[in-house]
C-alpha cells in the first residue's frame, strides 16, 4: 500500500507530512515533515524512515532561515543523531559562516581525534572547545589517553580470561 501524504495549513503557514501504515513519520525518496515560512519558503524539513529521523545521504534535520540559507542541519541514522564523516549537527549564521558544530557517533557525542562540540567566533576562529568520548566529557589530554587505557584493560581482560581457561584445563 501507499504512504499517506496531508497538507496542514495552521496560521498561514503550510505542513506537509508524509506517513506510513502505521501512522509514523515516513517517506522513501524526500523528506516526510516539510514546514513553510507564511511566504512560502521552506523553514524545515526532516527525514523519516518508520517513526525515526534517518538520512543515509545527507543531513535529516534541515531549518533554513527566511532567506534560504540553512540555519541548522542534523544528521541522523535509525533515531540517533550519527555521522562518520564529519560533524552530526551543524549552526550556521545568517550569512553561512558556521556559528558550531558537534560530533555524534550513535546518539553519543564523541570524537577522537579533536573537540567533539566546537564554537566558532563571526572571523571563524574556535573559541570553546570540548572534547567528549562517548558522551563522557573529558580534558583533550585524557581523550588521548581514553584509548590506550582502554586498549590495556582489554587486553589484560583477555590475559586474565586466557590464564583461567588454562587453569580450568589443568585442573580438569
Amino acid at each position: 500500500m501507499d504512504d499517506k501524504y496531508a497538507i496542514i495549513i495552521e496560521g498561514g503557514r503550510k505542513f506537509e507530512k508524509y506517513y506510513n501504515q502505521e501512522g509514523e513519520y515516513h517517506r522513501k525518496d524526500g523528506p516526510a515533515w516539510i514546514e513553510h515560512y507564511e511566504n512560502g519558503s521552506i523553514k524545515s524539513e526532516a527525514y523519516f524512515q518508520n517513526g525515526k529521523y534517518h538520512r543515509e545521504d545527507g543531513p535529516a534535520k534541515i531549518y533554513y532561515y527566511e532567506n534560504g540559507n540553512i540555519t541548522k542541519e542534523y544528521y541522523y541514522k535509525n533515531g540517533n543523531l550519527h555521522r562518520e564523516d564529519g560533524p552530526a549537527a551543524v549552526g550556521y549564521r545568517e550569512n553561512g559562516s558556521i556559528e558550531w558544530e558537534a560530533y555524534f557517533l550513535n546518539g553519543e557525542n564523541h570524537r577522537l581525534d579533536g573537540p567533539a562540540v566546537i564554537e566558532y567566533d563571526e572571523s571563524g576562529k574556535s573559541h570553546n572547545e570540548q572534547y567528549f568520548y562517548y558522551d563522557e566529557r573529558v580534558s583533550k589530554k585524557e581523550l588521548k589517553l581514553r584509548p590506550k587505557k582502554e586498549l590495556k584493560l582489554r587486553q589484560r581482560e583477555e590475559i586474565l580470561q586466557a590464564k583461567k581457561t588454562s587453569y580450568l584445563r589443568i585442573k580438569l
